[in-house]
């Protein structure tokens, strides 16, 4: 008997390490994406009510995919509110409802175009769906969701057909929830992924959606699987961070309406740094209202150290932004011999879908810089190297090699621990940069430069081995808020050290840095 089992397992264990295994091998794939900033319609009329803004932002966004489509593209992102717009009846459930969508269970794979329901909140829905069919184009917008969840409220709703909902013993009031959420509707026009933004920054009509990173993933018929995160979830780990982290996603989808923080909390430095830390590609789809301190959208393709394709420009308008994107993706099949180099099926393109009649007001918020340690940098001769220190709660140190022979004002910051963003959101962070300043105090660095002054700073490097956590995010950009190229500002990881470097001077420096920041 004892023998019996032996050659069991024997065999058990053989099968398992030979023919009961396949190995694993990574594939390199190419797909087109677009990403779309737009600023939606918001005029709440007392005869069109939110259904109106609601449809008239389904129709733009579906107008942008249609444009997509004709270059090539195979996915479409629309920003945060997108659809809803900017919701200013949120103290009256009956006209908030009138901004808000239904929005069916991604496994029952419902085609609102294929729909004979007509529900006013489902208009919007039913536009998108028929465009990415027709269209054969794969479209992620965010909505402000309904989700019944009293039994009147079910059984008054589309879809109920397809049990879609259940009742709720914490069901608010009214019988909703009114979620913020990202919809992924495939070339067929079938809702396949609903996430629920669990991370709110002033959202308080909004019910956080629950902790579960699984609901922000789907995967295309192109082969790429995607996360899904909105807006202020990009300061936390659930969930696109654990799904790149612990998931192997490589490719990152987000909606933002994102609010710019200077210094080191404005759009395009943040999503530059978060895909450049990560090394993933991110495609990031912004609301454009400047006077809000909204704008900014991009393409950052860092899995392949691709340049970035973006914009950030108060004066933009509606933006389409187009380019071809590298991945990898995992497969049993042995790779083949790799085919001669070809050229891209298309150029990057950033295409200007209106122009501004008057030029726009760019607003931007500051938080403090109180609680940094710093000290100001020297200038000298050309060729003269300086080195610098800076360490904050004594064991967080920050350490600069660099040449200046300017006359403005520079300093080396470092923080571990917490600042202040909105009224009530403290951020932990663990920071080291170099910004420029406007003044002597501290405040006065990492400010919108309207003096007009203009130097060279550099070559350096800015490097720090007293992290405590390996997802550092680096970033750096110019007075005009445009990035450093990925070929001049070098990004490097040796053991616990990090870095940022160029071997060249930079001109009109903002700032750099190496963050990491959480909430």
């Amino acid at each position: 008997m004892k023998g019996f089992l032996f050659l069991s397992l024997f065999l058990l264990i053989s099968y398992s390490f030979t023919g009961n295994t396949e190995e694993i091998y990574q594939e390199t794939l190419t797909y087109v994406g677009a990403v779309l900033e737009y600023e939606p319609y918001r005029v709440w009329t007392d005869e069109e009510q939110g259904y109106g803004v609601v449809r008239t932002n389904a129709e733009a966004v579906s107008s942008a995919a249609k444009m997509a489509k004709l270059q090539q593209a195979e996915i479409l992102v629309a920003p945060e509110a997108g659809i809803a717009g900017h919701i200013d009846h949120t103290e009256n459930l009956t006209r908030l409802l009138t901004y808000t969508t239904y929005v069916p269970n991604p496994w029952d794979s419902v085609v609102a175009c294929n729909s004979s329901e007509s529900h006013p909140n489902i208009a919007g829905l039913q536009i998108l769906s028929c465009t990415a069919k027709q269209e054969s184009i794969y479209i992620v917008v965010n909505m402000a969701e309904a989700e019944p969840c009293t039994a009147e409220t079910i059984s008054s709703a589309p879809w109920s057909q397809y049990n879609s909902y259940e009742p709720d013993d914490n069901c608010p009031e009214g019988g909703f929830y009114i979620r913020n959420t990202e919809v992924v509707i495939d070339r067929n026009g079938a809702v396949i992924a609903r996430y629920r933004k669990i991370h709110l920054f002033d959202e308080d009509f909004f019910t956080p959606g629950p902790i579960n990173d699984t609901t922000a993933l789907f995967t295309t018929d192109f082969g790429v699987s995607f996360t899904l995160q909105i807006c202020f979830d990009i300061g936390f780990e659930d969930p696109a961070y654990n799904n790149v982290r612990y998931g192997g996603i490589k490719d990152v989808i987000t909606s933002t309406s994102w609010v710019d923080y200077m210094p080191f909390n404005t759009a395009d430095f943040t999503q530059s740094a978060w895909s450049r830390g990560l090394k993933v590609n991110l495609l990031i789809s912004g609301y454009h209202w400047p006077e809000k301190a909204k704008m900014g959208s991009g393409i950052y393709r860092y899995l392949f150290d691709e340049p970035p394709v973006y914009v950030y420009d108060k004066d933009s308008g509606n933006v389409l932004i187009v380019a071809e994107v590298k991945t990898t993706v995992e497969t049993t099949e042995k790779p083949k011999t790799p085919k001669p180099k070809m050229e891209k099926k298309i150029q990057d393109k950033i295409i200007f879908l209106n122009t501004e009649e008057e030029e726009r007001i760019h607003v931007v918020l500051h938080e403090s810089l109180e609680d940094y340690s710093s000290v100001v940098l020297q200038s000298g001769e050309e060729g003269q190297v300086f080195t610098a220190d800076v360490c904050n709660v004594d064991t967080f140190c920050c350490n600069l090699t660099y040449q200046y022979t300017g006359n403005l004002t520079y300093r080396l910051i470092a923080l571990k621990g917490q600042f202040l963003v909105g009224s009530r959101y403290h951020i932990g962070a663990q920071n080291c940069a170099v910004l420029w300043c406007d003044g002597d105090e501290i405040n006065s660095c990492g400010v919108i430069d309207r003096s007009g002054a203009t130097d060279q700073f550099g070559p350096f490097t800015l490097s720090s081995s007293t992290f405590t956590i390996d997802s550092i995010f680096p970033s750096g950009g110019h007075r005009n808020l445009s990035l450093i190229s990925k070929d001049t500002l070098h990004y490097a990881v040796n053991g616990d050290t990090y870095s940022v470097s160029s071997d060249q001077p930079i001109s009109d420096l903002f700032y750099f840095f190496l963050i990491w920041k959480v909430v």
